[in-house]
């Protein structure tokens, strides 16, 4: 097993703090005027704005939209990074793959890195708070718990054994394609992710959503909609024994 530093301040070395990721989206939308913008579209309970980089090649015509939320679940630093890597692809290729060029004329891309941007600076507090999972909203009445689930709680399934997810709640609302990436490992090497397959790891999902995007850009759908595709990438524990990637 390869060695690697294991202490919360060798794991930060590794993956961007807030302030880090708002300056990248920053510097993408200053970069790329002619297709990135950005929107902020919510605020969190401790009062951060809550900011999307919207993708695509400006048109007065109807588009289809890809929607894709990472850092639902703040302990998986891995989450935000690949959405980085999803975008540096992207906007890396736009001008010289012309398959990805013309994506980018006929829909859109809504990219949040950290949709719970609370629980994330949380977890870069300290060890005691590294492994923290939800939002930091205060519970009901005299409830001494914080935070709630991000990927639960949503009017869909409630009840039922298999309870709802954001997910379940995309198809209730009718976006017929709503995806869940959980990336390596799974299971042989547990929370140490040999170096040499995270690279591939961030590779193989590219290609995986890069998939999924082609699909819509290239299907015709019934009463000819814009229609929205929603993914949401976490990889549970994986990001805290991970070594380094370029993203």
């Amino acid at each position: 097993m390869c060695s690697r530093d294991l202490t919360i301040a060798g794991v930060k070395k590794l993956r961007k703090e807030r302030s880090e990721i708002s300056e990248w989206m920053n510097m993408m939308i200053r970069d790329h005027p002619d297709v990135v913008t950005g929107l902020i579209y919510g605020t969190t309970y401790e009062k951060r704005k809550i900011i999307l980089l919207k993708i695509g090649v400006r048109s007065t015509e109807k588009k289809k939209v890809i929607w894709m939320d990472c850092g639902i679940h703040a302990r998986e630093w891995i989450s935000p990074a690949f959405c980085q890597h999803f975008v540096k692809e992207i906007l890396g290729s736009y001008k010289t793959d012309p398959k990805i060029s013309e994506m980018l004329k006929h829909l859109d891309l809504y990219v949040t890195p950290v949709l719970n941007m609370d629980g994330y600076v949380y977890s870069w507090k300290d060890n005691t708070t590294r492994l923290w999972r939800k939002t930091r909203s205060p519970g009901s009445g005299n409830c001494t718990c914080f935070g709630t689930d991000l990927n639960r709680n949503f009017y869909a399934n409630w009840g039922n054994p298999n309870s709802g997810s954001s997910r379940d709640f995309a198809r209730l609302i009718g976006i017929p394609f709503s995806f869940t990436f959980e990336l390596r490992d799974k299971g042989h090497y547990g929370f140490q992710l040999p170096e040499d397959q995270i690279q591939p790891a961030c590779e193989e999902a590219y290609q995986g959503v890069l998939s999924i995007i082609t699909y819509v850009h290239d299907k015709t759908f019934i009463r000819g909609a814009a229609t929205g595709i929603t993914a949401t990438l976490w990889s549970v524990f994986l990001a805290l024994w991970l070594s380094s990637a370029t993203v």
